[in-house]
């Protein structure tokens, strides 16, 4: 029973991570298209915006994926 317990727990820890890797994932996305950047600059470009705006980063990659054009970006560098 404990085995099965633990095997349920890692299930969810993964689950989560992948929900956490997709959100990310779609705010680059936005970036990217927006700003006309590539990958790794979009995350660098999150992980700024998390600090300058004082979010976490999964706060801040789900503003920006719900703008669908990035508008938050655009909006805090000013």
């Amino acid at each position: 029973l404990s085995q099965l317990r633990e095997s349920f727990e890692e299930d969810e820890d993964v689950h989560v991570a992948f929900a956490h890797w997709r959100r990310v994932e779609a705010a680059k996305s936005v970036l990217m298209r927006a700003e006309g950047i590539d990958e790794r600059q979009a995350f660098e470009r999150l992980k700024r915006l998390a600090r300058e705006t004082g979010r976490s980063l999964l706060e801040t990659a789900d503003a920006l994926a719900d703008t669908n054009e990035g508008t938050i970006a655009a909006t805090d560098r000013q």
